[in-house]
């Protein structure tokens, strides 16, 4: 970013030179801004603050646009009323919008939550939308704040119009967003390309860093091992605590859970991660509760997965519930994130929570009667369950190791591989979890409060506060849609698992996400399925290499009844080919 030092030194000159006045506040103003994008806030803040008292009376616009520009850098403390007040006095539309975005991320990045807080950015885009081209800052706070609050649509329609207006001096700031967005909305591959811009152009800042751990995320669900490990190596050479996490979650992808956990809490002071960036933590605490879930240390998933939701960072509530859905073995909570993952258009997420939910319906399948009830098991296309969020599996789980990631316990965490309960579940390992802890341009990470607050990411009927009593004791129930905590069946449970997880690879597939597609296809494997006496022998001769027309010579009946016979068996497996269905039953 060589030419923002250049730049920064002309704007400089500049100053030197004017008097005090509009003219040279607009000067101090972009100033500043180019000081915050070399990462040098506290110069950016005393330049302005310099500046207001330098200014003549009467210039009220030009004071509340420093007040907005010294407010930029230290956004982890809002953006007083009183400036806002004045914008909307004093500064026109432009200036109303960029006030109101600001302070909209403002509260969201100190965890206030303020029903003001969303009556301002919907405010603040109807401005925006209404405005001609030339107010690219109201746009560059607009869209991290959409994107805080769980809208990516309009995360992407504004980070890439203020990319259009903005140029240099939002590139990296919008780019990154952008990102996100596409990242969280299942277009994997834009996001990669747009995130690994955002890190070039950012150079030196710590941006750069923050984005390739952004980066490093999108590439572990697209199942790029080797490229996100290369990201993780070239992290590992700049000190500090975000290099520390892209190196966590590869350990994690490799199957190391225990050597990610020993990274995070060693790094994070803690099993509270409390050492890590507030707007970051919660991304880091769902990693640690996939960890430990894989080590079958679920007291300490579960721990974990609830310190993310008390984070209530909008972008990782989702993935915080279905961490604390697989350290509760709760197939209701874990189906309930998967339809409002997809309802939200958030395709990775969504398949990655249809490989949970899969594997926990599978899992129950093993261990329940065969004999059902009278009530039918969830499916992926119906209302989500309306049993209490502590439903969990049943005690007699069994020990399966599954997911997209096999846990290779080692080092001092691998020594105790179960919970007090003794179980050992199999699950579902989801990719490290994401897209947080980034921040517009003239965001001083290490100045900012926790994020605590936010509720607004589709979740809201569910707050942190309902989960307080959600305790988990080894047992898991399988709760059917009338609340009763009863058992469906295995057959129904199977059933479910198999549509959960048909859903998951349709899902993946179509985002690219392919670590989840074959983690649905390694679960498939393993659901239970019933076959009837026929199908059994005609399958059975189909893996002995038999042609249709040899199996109907031995089991003495047509060729046709064969081609039916193996279409209901292809539909009961989730497959289409002889040799899938031959693969599938050699595995098994």
């Amino acid at each position: 970013m060589t030419w923002l030092s250049a730049t920064r030194a002309q704007l400089h000159q500049t100053i030197v030179e004017l008097p005090p006045g509009s003219a040279r506040a607009a000067v101090v103003a972009r100033c500043a801004r180019v000081e915050r994008l070399l990462g040098r806030y506290r110069e950016s803040a005393a330049l302005v603050a310099r500046e207001i008292e330098a200014l003549p009376d009467g210039e009220e616009r030009s004071a509340v646009e420093l007040r907005l520009e010294l407010a930029a850098a230290t956004i982890g403390d809002g953006v007083p009323e009183p400036v806002v007040a004045a914008a909307r006095r004093v500064g026109g539309e432009p200036v109303q919008a960029a006030a109101l975005a600001m302070s909209a991320y403002g509260d969201l990045a100190r965890g206030a939550r303020i029903r003001r807080t969303y009556a301002r950015i919907a405010k603040a885009a109807g401005l925006v939308d209404s405005l001609p081209d030339d107010h690219y800052p109201a746009l560059e706070w607009l869209s991290w704040a959409e994107l805080l609050i769980n809208r990516p649509a309009d995360a992407v329609r504004h980070a890439e119009r203020g990319m259009r207006l903005g140029g240099a001096y939002v590139e990296a700031s919008m780019s990154h967003c952008l990102g996100i967005a596409q990242g969280v909305r299942g277009q994997l591959s834009q996001a990669v390309e747009t995130l690994d811009h955002a890190a070039v152009f950012a150079g030196d800042h710590p941006r750069a860093l923050i984005a390739r751990s952004h980066q490093c995320e999108v590439l572990i669900w697209m199942g790029e091992a080797e490229s996100a490990e290369r990201l993780a190596s070239a992290a590992a050479r700049r000190a500090g605590r975000t290099a520390a996490g892209i190196l966590a979650a590869v350990r994690l992808l490799h199957g190391d859970a225990a050597g990610c956990a020993d990274l995070l809490v060693g790094v994070g002071g803690g099993y509270s991660l409390h050492l890590f960036e507030p707007l970051r933590r919660s991304r880091h605490l769902v990693v640690l509760s996939e960890a430990m879930r894989a080590l079958g240390r679920y007291g300490e998933a579960e721990r974990a997965a609830r310190g993310a939701l008390a984070c209530g960072h909008g972008l990782v509530d989702g993935r915080a519930r279905l961490a604390l859905a697989g350290a509760l073995r709760s197939l209701p909570l874990a189906v309930s994130v998967a339809m409002r993952f997809e309802a939200e258009g958030n395709l990775a997420e969504a398949a990655s929570a249809r490989v949970l939910a899969g594997t926990l319906a599978s899992d129950l399948a093993l261990t329940q009667p065969s004999a059902p009830l009278d009530t039918q098991p969830s499916t992926p296309s119906s209302t989500p369950p309306s049993a209490p969020l502590d439903s969990r599996p049943s005690d007699r789980l069994a020990a399966r190791p599954s997911g997209p990631l096999a846990a290779r316990p080692s080092g001092p965490l691998g020594a105790r591989s179960s919970d007090s309960s003794g179980t050992r579940p199999s699950d579902a390992l989801r990719a490290p979890s994401g897209f947080v802890g980034a921040e517009p341009s003239g965001f001083a990470a290490a100045q900012t409060p926790g994020y605590t607050g936010a509720g607004a990411s589709g979740f809201e009927g569910v707050g942190a506060s309902d989960l307080a009593g959600v305790r988990v004791s080894g047992r898991a129930e399988a709760s059917g849609p009338s609340g009763a905590s009863g058992f469906v069946g295995a057959s129904g449970l199977a059933e479910e698992a198999r549509g959960h997880l048909l859903r998951a690879r349709e899902l993946a597939a179509s985002c690219g996400a392919r670590l989840f597609a074959e983690a649905a296809a390694r679960a498939l494997v393993r659901v239970p399925v019933e076959l009837s006496g026929r199908e059994r022998e005609v399958a059975d001769l189909v893996v002995a290499g038999c042609s249709n027309r040899e199996i109907a010579a031995r089991l003495f009946v047509s060729a046709r009844t064969v081609e039916s016979t193996l279409t209901g068996i292809y539909a009961k497996l989730g497959i289409s080919s002889r040799a899938a269905l031959t693969a599938l039953l050699t595995c098994r």
